[in-house]
């Protein structure tokens, strides 16, 4: 998976597919998904807080996108 953008958004799809798996698998996949979130975020937002990322918007990207995903997880476990 990709460290940007595109990773995250390949993380999420996995917890919005969450319908199509058993609960066996879904776990699987979410916990991986989930450790990969954990690891985009710390590699795109280093602890000096600069993004990484090419232009401002993904700023916005990242923190709309990550809340949505946190709620998901909410639901799922």
């Amino acid at each position: 998976v990709s460290m940007n953008n595109h990773g995250m958004m390949v993380c999420v799809s996995i917890l919005h597919a969450r319908l199509f798996f058993d609960e066996q698998e879904i776990k699987l996949l979410a916990d991986r998904a989930i450790s990969l979130l954990k690891n985009i975020v710390e590699f795109i937002i280093p602890n000096n807080y600069y993004a990484k990322e090419n232009t401002i918007a993904y700023h916005n990207f990242y923190i709309r996108d990550l809340t949505r995903a946190c709620h998901q997880l909410a639901q799922l476990f």
